[in-house]
């Protein structure tokens, strides 16, 4: 009998983090939410043995084998693991984090495991070191609050999840000559950085506790756009000493002032970047400022999505001869 696992998951853009560097309080945290399109597709097929084809497959045979690793399994399934379309690598979109728990997730579903939560998806393929926002994401969907990692958390857990509106729109724009940190490149950062002060991590919780997460409940969009800056201009210069200020480059530096004096106040950089977001009321606001700043010449080079926030999370479906079931 052929057996056919699709998984389509949603993009993750992280606002910034609340602390690292003081091992008295939690580590990293922060606030993000899932997006999409971009979305991950793949599709596990029977086979005569494993194979992974696509964009990424090298990373997603590397994924196939941590998850037999944490079966006892000698080698993944006999299947054929196509990745279809994936998010940019290294822009800042978690597409890292996807990609394996959506490998994951379509090997549990093809050999009739039952569906794990992207906590335990996490743990069976060694993601979340730090934020934890993609990987309940995955499952959830929604804006997300992840308070940081304590003690000997091995996935931070998540405080809050709230429905992202569902007219509001998100802006990608993607520098696509850049990419951000990632790897072992990314842990040297963190610990080069001098660690977040305390009064800064207060401010960030402040600013989300009081604005963000009860404007976006609300549907309160001048409110929820100008704490997104906000927040996210703050948290960015924790990492001035690596990036040279709140933003990965000058020229993103610059592109979020020619956003604002768009009159456009919701925007930040996601993760280390280069994808910049704008938060937008609507479908029109968003394609027309799409359209405007792809007139420029000193954007080109540039991709620009324009994008809504997932509230569901990755969507599992498996294609049997007898019909379809989705899990």
């Amino acid at each position: 009998m052929t057996r056919t696992v699709h998984v389509s998951a949603p993009s993750r853009i992280h606002f910034g983090m609340f602390s690292f560097g003081d091992p008295a309080v939690r580590q990293f945290g922060g606030v993000g939410m899932m997006v999409g399109p971009p979305r991950l597709e793949l599709e596990a097929t029977s086979a005569d043995a494993f194979s992974a084809i696509g964009e990424t497959a090298d990373r997603a045979r590397d994924f196939a084998a941590q998850w037999a690793a944490s079966e006892g399994r000698r080698q993944p399934p006999a299947c054929r693991i196509q990745i279809a379309s994936s998010p940019p690598p290294h822009a800042g979109l978690g597409s890292g984090t996807q990609l394996a728990l959506s490998v994951a997730a379509a090997l549990d579903a093809f050999v009739e495991r039952r569906r794990r939560s992207g906590v335990e998806l996490a743990q069976a393929v060694g993601r979340a070191e730090r934020s934890a926002v993609g990987t309940h994401g995955f499952s959830t969907g929604g804006l997300l609050v992840d308070p940081g990692k304590a003690g000997e958390d091995r996935v931070a857990p998540v405080e809050r999840r709230i429905d992202f509106p569902a007219p509001w729109r998100i802006l990608l724009i993607t520098d696509v000559r850049q990419r951000g940190l990632s790897g072992s490149a990314e842990r040297s950062a963190f610990a080069e950085l001098p660690p977040v002060p305390r009064g800064v991590t207060a401010e960030l919780r402040e600013e989300v506790d009081q604005r963000v997460l009860p404007a976006c409940a609300t549907a309160d969009f001048p409110t929820f756009s100008a704490g997104i800056y906000r927040y996210g201009h703050l948290a960015g210069t924790c990492f001035a000493a690596c990036q040279g200020g709140a933003y990965a480059s000058p020229h993103l530096a610059r592109l979020v002032e020619l956003i604002r004096s768009l009159g456009v106040d919701g925007v930040g950089q996601s993760s280390w970047g280069p994808t910049l977001f704008a938060v937008l009321q609507g479908e029109e606001e968003a394609k027309a400022l799409a359209a405007e700043l792809q007139r420029r010449d000193e954007l080109k080079g540039h991709t620009f999505t324009v994008t809504a926030g997932d509230n569901v999370g990755a969507v599992v479906e498996v294609v049997e001869s007898e019909g379809v079931t989705e899990e």
